[in-house]
């Protein structure tokens, strides 16, 4: 397929500004053209901004953007 959609969780020990719980969710968007060439998007938080979470805690969430070649 062309685009690939991923809803998942993800647990990060850490906490700090940008990543305020230890879990949270993890959503992918991927683009592949042809067999060998993907770009994908992941942002993982935990989704206090789309859930309104009340907990006063920060959580701005990971964003990443990476490009991949199968050889």
């Amino acid at each position: 397929s062309f685009v690939d959609l991923t809803l998942g969780g993800a647990y990060i020990p850490h906490i700090d500004d940008i990543n305020g719980t230890r879990w949270n969710f993890s959503l992918r968007a991927a683009f592949n053209f042809g067999r060998r060439l993907r770009l994908q998007y992941t942002h993982i938080s935990d989704g206090k901004g789309l859930f309104k979470w009340a907990d006063g805690k920060k959580n701005l969430g990971w964003n990443f953007l990476g490009l991949s070649f199968r050889f």
